[in-house]
C-alpha cells in the first residue's frame, strides 16, 4: 500500500485577506502556485475558535476539538477556584485535555515530527518514537535565550564606558508574555533570594494607558494532572501569581522595542597581544548582563576606509570570536562565546550587525543579538539528536527588535525574521531527510507574521503613522514575502502521496487612528481600569507603593483576553459575592459592560457578552473559562484575541488561513462550504489513513478531497 503523509505548516498570525490581495498584486508567487495546485475557500480562510489567540487555536488544530473540550481557553490558563490572580502557562501539552493528532498517529503505528509546534511540548507518550523540537515559545528555544539584545556606540568623543540595561525581564520577547522561567533558572542553591532582592523579577519598561497586571513574578509549586509520562528531567514553568496593578499591559509590551545600550570610548588600539591591523580603533562592550567584557577592533580592510568590526574575548588577536564587514551583508556569522550562567561557563551563540561606521574611524554603531545557550538540553526529544542537530542546523536567530518605526531598525528586524525562516528550512531538511525519512506527519509552527502584526499593523494604515506607506511595504508586506519564500521551499515535498496544508491560528486587524483599548481584555493580565470605572473593582497601594487589587471590595475582574470573573464566595479564595446573588451579579456586570463608552471617542467598547451557559454555544465553557465571555468591537481589539474570527478592519481580517494541496486533494478547487479550524485534524487523519484523535469534533473537508465517499 502506498504510504500517505501530511505536513501542516502553521504561519502564526497570517491573514488570508492580506495573502489574497498580495497574490492578486503578483507579490506572492509561491502562494499563487500552491493555490493553483490545490483547494481553498474563496476567501482562503477558515473560521477559528475563541478567543482568537495562539494556544487555543493551535490546540484545536492538533485535536480537532473546541476549547471547551481540550481545555485551552486563552493565552494563559486559569482554573475556577484558584485565586483569581493565578495563571498557568498555556504553551504546555500537559494542560491539553484531549488526545493530539501525533498521539493518534502513533497509536496507528505512524511517525511524526513536531517543529516548535505550540502545545506539543513536553511529549506526553512514554517511550514515544516521535521527534519534538521545542514548542514552548514564539521562536524555538526562546526560553534558552541569555543576556539581552544590545546597541553599542563607539566614539572618539566618549570619555568612559556607559552601560544602560533595558530594565525589562530578559525573556519578555515573545507574544505579549512575561515568563517566570528566569526566576526558576536563578533559583539555584543560595541564589534565589539574591535574585529576588535584586528586583529583576519585577522590573518592567512598558507602559499602558490602563492598568494591568503581569505574570512572571512569583513561582508557585503545583501538581499537574496525571495526563502524561514525560521523559525526565523536563523543566517547564509552573503556576505564576501576577503582580496586581503593574502599569504594563500586553498591548504596550508588544509594541515596545528595547535593548541594552552601551557607549564606549573609541581610540587607537594599544597593548594588544599579536599583530593588530594598521590604524585599528578599539572599544569595549559589556555582555551577559554586566558579567562579561568583550573587546572590539574596528579596522579598514582596504587600508583606507574603516569597514570591519571584530569581537575578541581578550585584548589578544588569538581570541577572535567573530567578524562583521560593512556592505551587502553587514551581519557576522554566529559567534560562539562562553558566558557564566548559574556559576558555570556555557557556550552561547549570538550575532552582531554593523549599523553605522564612519569611514574615517571616528565612530561606529553595532547591534548585538540575544545569545542562545547552546548547552541546554531542555527542549529536545529525543535528547540524543541534540549535538548532531546543532552541528548540522546551527543556532536559531532571535527576533531583533531594538527600535521601531525607523527605517534601519525595521530593516534589521525583518532581516532577523528572514534568518529565522531560513533556520526552519535547515531544521526541516535535517529532521525529515536525515533523522526520520519515513515520517508520516509533520507539524510546524513559525511565528513571524504575528509579531510583525503586533508591532506594525496599526501604523501601516493611512493616518496610523507619518511613514505608514513605508511601514506597510517594508514590514507588513515584507513578512508575507519572507513567508512566500518559505512556502516555495516546502513545495518540494508536494507529490501524489504527500499533502501540505498551510494554516494560521488567526489574522490581525488594526485599530483606527486615535483609537486605543482603554484597559479591558489583555491576554496575560488582569485589566482593572474599566472595571474600576464601572464600580466593580477597587485598588490600593501597598507599603512599596505598588497598586494592588483590593479583593475585599472587588465584585468582578476582567482577566486574560476575554473573561470576567465574579469574585464568588465559596469558590474564589477571597470571594465576597454571595452564591445566591451570583446570577443577578452576572447580569448586572453584563449590563454595565454594555453601557460602557470609550471616554475619548464615545464609542461602545463591548461587542457582546455571554454567560457560562451561553458560551457553550461557541465551544467555550468549563473550568478554565470565566463567568462571562466578552468580545470587544473592532477598533478596540488588541490586533487579535478579543474579536471574533470573522471580524475585519481596514482590509485586514481575523480569519485563519487554510490552503491545501498534494496527495488526494483536488486541484484548482474553490470551496463554498465554510471551513473551520477544528476540521484540520480529522481531514489530515483521513488523508493519511490514520486514526483520528479520540475526542475529535470537527469534520473531514470532503469537498476538497479527490476520493469516493
Amino acid at each position: 500500500m502506498t504510504k500517505k503523509r501530511a505536513m501542516m505548516l502553521g504561519l502564526d498570525g497570517a491573514d488570508p485577506m492580506v495573502i489574497k490581495r498580495m497574490i492578486g498584486e503578483g507579490k506572492l508567487p509561491h502562494f499563487k502556485a500552491f493555490l493553483e495546485q490545490g483547494a481553498a475557500h474563496e476567501s482562503l480562510g477558515m473560521l477559528g475558535v475563541n478567543p482568537t489567540v495562539t494556544p487555543p487555536n493551535w490546540a484545536s488544530m492538533a485535536t480537532g476539538n473546541w476549547p471547551r473540550t481540550h481545555g485551552v481557553t486563552d493565552f494563559f490558563s486559569h482554573t475556577l477556584g484558584d485565586q483569581l490572580d493565578m495563571f498557568q502557562m498555556n504553551w504546555d501539552s500537559r494542560l491539553v485535555a484531549s488526545e493530539m493528532i501525533w498521539e493518534a498517529f502513533e497509536r496507528g503505528g505512524k511517525k511524526s515530527v513536531m517543529l516548535n509546534y505550540c502545545e506539543s511540548w513536553p511529549p506526553r507518550v512514554e517511550g514515544t518514537k516521535n521527534i519534538f523540537i521545542d514548542g514552548t515559545s514564539a521562536t524555538p528555544f526562546q526560553r534558552d535565550l541569555v543576556d539581552f539584545q544590545k546597541v553599542a556606540e563607539f566614539s572618539v568623543d566618549e570619555g568612559k564606558i556607559r552601560y544602560f540595561p533595558h530594565y525589562v525581564d530578559i525573556t519578555d520577547v515573545g507574544d505579549c508574555i512575561v515568563y517566570s522561567d528566569q526566576l526558576e533558572a536563578m533559583a539555584t542553591e543560595g541564589k534565589k533570594a539574591e535574585f529576588e532582592a535584586s528586583g529583576k523579577a519585577t522590573k518592567s519598561g512598558a507602559t499602558m494607558a490602563g492598568f494591568s497586571s503581569r505574570p512572571g513574578v512569583e513561582l508557585i509549586k503545583t501538581d499537574y494532572p496525571e495526563v502524561t509520562n514525560t521523559p525526565p528531567p523536563i523543566k517547564f514553568p509552573t503556576n505564576v501569581v501576577i503582580d496586581s496593578m503593574k502599569d504594563a499591559g500586553g498591548e504596550a509590551a508588544s509594541l515596545a522595542a528595547s535593548s541594552d545600550v552601551i557607549y564606549s570610548p573609541f581610540k587607537l588600539a594599544e597593548n594588544w597581544k599579536g599583530e593588530v591591523p594598521a590604524g585599528a580603533m578599539e572599544g569595549t562592550i559589556i555582555m551577559n548582563s554586566g558579567l562579561e567584557r568583550r573587546y572590539v577592533l574596528i579596522s579598514a580592510s582596504n587600508g583606507k576606509d574603516y569597514d570591519t568590526v571584530q569581537v575578541f574575548g581578550k585584548k589578544d588577536m588569538a581570541t577572535l570570536l567573530g567578524t562583521a564587514v560593512n556592505g551587502d551583508n553587514p551581519w557576522s556569522d554566529f559567534i560562539f562565546d562562553k558566558f557564566t550562567i548559574n556559576e558555570e561557563k556555557k557556550t552561547v551563540a549570538y550575532r552582531i550587525r554593523i549599523l553605522d561606521i564612519d569611514p574615517k574611524g571616528q565612530k561606529a554603531k553595532i547591534f548585538i543579538a540575544q545569545g542562545l545557550n547552546m548547552e541546554s538540553e531542555a527542549y529536545f526529544y529525543p535528547r540524543e539528536i541534540l549535538e548532531e542537530f546543532w552541528s548540522k542546523v546551527g543556532p536559531v536567530a532571535s527576533m531583533a527588535s531594538y527600535g521601531r518605526y525607523e527605517e534601519q531598525a525595521d530593516q534589521v528586524t525583518m532581516e532577523s525574521f528572514a534568518e529565522i525562516y531560513e533556520w526552519h528550512k535547515r531544521a526541516t531538511d535535517f529532521l525529515l531527510k536525515e533523522k526520520m525519512p519515513d515520517w508520516d506527519l509533520f507539524y510546524l509552527h513559525i511565528h513571524g507574521v504575528d509579531s510583525v502584526n503586533h508591532w506594525y499593523i496599526s501604523e501601516s494604515i493611512p493616518g496610523g503613522h507619518p511613514e505608514w506607506e513605508r511601514i506597510k511595504k517594508d514590514c507588513m508586506e515584507r513578512i508575507y514575502e519572507i513567508s512566500d519564500d518559505l512556502i516555495g521551499y516546502y513545495m518540494q515535498y508536494l507529490d501524489d502521496n504527500t499533502t501540505l496544508i498551510i494554516t494560521s491560528d488567526h489574522g490581525a486587524i488594526p485599530h483606527a487612528p486615535g483609537y486605543h483599548n482603554p484597559g479591558l481584555g489583555e491576554m496575560a493580565a488582569i485589566t482593572p481600569k474599566v472595571m474600576m470605572e464601572l464600580g466593580l473593582c477597587e485598588v490600593y497601594r501597598n507599603e512599596k507603593g505598588k497598586l494592588k487589587i483590593d479583593w475585599s471590595k472587588t465584585v468582578a475582574v476582567a482577566q486574560r483576553s476575554a473573561h470576567v470573573y465574579i469574585n464568588l464566595k465559596g469558590r474564589d479564595p477571597e470571594g465576597i459575592v454571595e452564591p445566591e446573588d451570583y446570577e443577578k451579579t452576572v447580569q448586572d456586570v453584563i449590563s454595565k459592560l454594555y453601557s460602557y463608552r470609550d471616554p475619548k471617542t464615545g464609542d461602545r467598547i463591548i461587542s457582546f457578552c455571554l454567560t457560562r451557559e451561553e458560551m457553550e454555544a461557541i465551544g467555550m465553557g468549563g473550568p478554565r473559562c470565566g463567568d462571562i465571555f466578552f468580545q470587544v468591537t473592532h477598533n478596540y481589539c488588541m490586533e487579535h484575541s478579543n474579536c471574533m474570527s470573522h471580524v475585519t478592519n481596514y482590509d485586514h481580517s481575523l480569519l485563519c488561513l487554510c490552503m491545501m494541496a498534494g496527495g488526494d486533494v483536488k486541484k484548482g478547487v474553490t470551496l463554498h462550504r465554510p471551513v473551520r479550524l477544528v476540521d484540520i485534524a480529522p481531514t489530515i487523519s483521513y488523508l493519511c489513513e490514520a486514526p483520528m484523535p479520540q475526542d475529535v469534533e470537527g469534520s473531514i473537508i470532503y469537498q476538497a478531497i479527490n476520493r469516493q465517499y
